[in-house]
C-alpha cells in the first residue's frame, strides 16, 4: 500500500479531532469578512489632516503591492513619521506599525460593521518586551457618518495600559 493512501485517512481524522477541539469562534471566523474590511480600509486612500491630541496632523493611506497591502503614514515628512501596514495574513487582517519608539507592534484588526470601527488587537511585535516596553496596545478607528476618521490608542508600559493618544482627521480637499 502507498504512503499516500495511509495519510489520507490519518490527514482526515487529524482534521477532524482539531475541529471537535477547535473554539467555536473559530470554527465561525469567515475571511471573507476580513477581506470586505480590508476593502474598506482600501477606500481610506489618501490624504487626511486634523488633529493629534489637540495638535495639527496629517495622515496618508496608500494602497500598494498590486492591491495586496495599505500604506498608512501617519507624519509624513516630518521626524516622527511613522508607518503602519495592513495586509491579509491566510485571509486574516493583521496590522503593524514601525513606530518612533522603535518597536514594531502587531495587531489583528477586527470589525463587526463591516470596516466603519476598526478594533486593534495586540498579537506581539519586534523590539519589545510587552511586560516593559511602551508600545501602542490597542485602539480603535471609526469612519464616521460625516467621512471623518476618529481614533483612540491606548500605550503600555510595564504591562498595563499608561496612556491614551486620540485624533480626528477629515479627508485633505485636493
Amino acid at each position: 500500500m502507498s504512503t499516500n493512501r495511509l495519510l489520507l485517512p490519518a490527514t482526515g481524522l487529524l482534521l477532524l479531532g482539531l475541529a471537535l477541539v477547535a473554539p467555536p469562534a473559530a470554527l465561525a471566523a469567515d475571511p471573507a469578512d476580513d477581506a470586505t474590511v480590508f476593502d474598506a480600509i482600501k477606500a481610506l486612500a489618501g490624504e487626511w489632516r486634523g488633529t493629534y491630541d489637540g495638535e495639527g496632523g496629517k495622515m496618508r493611506f496608500e494602497v500598494t503591492s498590486g492591491g495586496h497591502t495599505v500604506l498608512q503614514t501617519e507624519f509624513p515628512g516630518e521626524p516622527h513619521e511613522m508607518r503602519t501596514l495592513y495586509w491579509l495574513d491566510e485571509g486574516n487582517l493583521v496590522a503593524q506599525h514601525f513606530c518612533m519608539l522603535g518597536n514594531q507592534p502587531r495587531w489583528d484588526v477586527e470589525s463587526s460593521d463591516g470596516g466603519a470601527t476598526l478594533r486593534y488587537v495586540f498579537t506581539g511585535g519586534g523590539n519589545l518586551d510587552p511586560a516593559v516596553d511602551q508600545h501602542a496596545h490597542e485602539g480603535e478607528m471609526k469612519v464616521g457618518a460625516d467621512g471623518s476618521l476618529e481614533s483612540t490608542w491606548t500605550f503600555w508600559r510595564n504591562g498595563a495600559p499608561s496612556e491614551t493618544n486620540s485624533f480626528r482627521l477629515e479627508r485633505a480637499k485636493p
